[in-house]
């Protein structure tokens, strides 16, 4: 229908203007069959045809903005209780080309095309529902992201992102939504915690910066200090990943030491030393740099034998910058 419209637009000016409400309104040939005049005519006779239960699975899983797997789908259309026909009706929506089946992931992921879900979402606004589902939606977003979490020690970090980068697509529009709802600021902070290691793993820093800060400016019942903790490390590292040890940076991690120490986190103590003493050495600041270096091997003897190796490099690289070398 669209590729109908590029003698009157050219095909950059038609691609400007797909918007939702103009693909759903395209006119086809108009020698065609009523119901195939329009994609929004057709989609209202195929969708007249499905069995209620099949019609109700189809606009709820409009809110999926990406790829999702039958666990996902389950999260968020079975009712504490409730009966489920997810199976049953995802099968039956595939094989009438409504949904999209991928089986060359390591899990089979669906998805709806643009146009069907720009015209179930369309029908769950109708129904009143669209709300309770994208905030059970933004829920399943961050349930997956945590049994995502709990896979890493497990997984090589490819194997990983295979296994979870199609939940992108619906963390944004999870975040999007539990941003400007007071009610879901918590679910938002969770999230935006949760999603660090998939924005990491997906080189989209800038992203995750961004995402993070916007956590941080919600209200602070919204988190519990460790996610505070969590999202300052995040912020501090990304800045010197991205910018370099800039003042920002420098701040950051200061904010996050107060923090850990005052809540007695050794763990994020040790990062937030680590970054200040990257900076400095940065600076040429060697002899803060060893005293940093210091107070990490010393809390490092409370936690890991890694971390005490840390420690040990820390200490040994700012000996040796500063001429120390025996001692180094």
């Amino acid at each position: 229908m669209a590729a109908g419209r590029v003698d009157a637009f050219g095909i950059a000016g038609l691609a400007g203007v797909l918007d939702d409400r103009f693909r759903l309104a395209m006119r086809g040939r108009r020698t065609a069959l009523p119901r195939h005049q329009t994609l929004n005519t057709t989609l209202d006779w195929s969708y007249r045809l499905l069995p209620e239960t099949e019609r109700l699975v189809l606009r709820r899983l409009a809110v999926f903005a990406g790829f999702f797997t039958i666990t996902e789908a389950a999260g968020v259309l079975v009712e504490d209780g409730g009966t489920d026909n997810t199976l049953e009706s995802i099968a039956n929506l595939v094989s009438k080309s409504l949904l999209v089946v991928n089986l060359e992931t390591p899990i089979a992921t669906y998805r709806l095309l643009e146009t069907t879900r720009a015209y179930a979402l369309q029908k769950l606004e109708e129904s009143g529902e669209r709300t309770a589902y994208a905030r059970r939606h933004a829920r399943q977003c961050l349930a997956a992201m945590e049994a995502a979490n709990l896979a890493w020690e497990a997984s090589p970090s490819e194997a990983w992102l295979a296994r979870h980068r199609h939940l992108i697509d619906d963390v944004r529009a999870a975040l999007d939504l539990s941003f400007r709802i007071e009610e879901e600021a918590a679910t938002a902070v969770a999230l935006t915690v949760a999603a660090l290691p998939l924005w990491y793993q997906l080189s989209l820093l800038s992203e995750c910066y961004q995402r993070a800060c916007h956590a941080l400016g919600l209200p602070a019942a919204a988190r519990s200090t460790t996610q505070e903790m969590r999202l300052y490390a995040a912020i501090a590292w990304l800045l010197m990943q991205t910018k370099g040890f800039v003042q920002e940076a420098l701040d950051t991690w200061t904010t996050l030491l107060a923090l850990s120490r005052g809540n007695n986190d050794p763990d994020h103590q040790l990062r937030a030393l680590w970054g200040l003493w990257a900076a400095q050495v940065s600076e040429g600041a060697l002899r803060m740099s060893l005293a940093l270096a210091g107070e990490f091997s010393s809390l490092s003897q409370q936690t890991s034998e890694l971390d005490r190796c840390v420690g040990d490099r820390m200490l040994g690289h700012s000996l040796h910058l500063l001429g120390e070398q025996a001692a180094a």
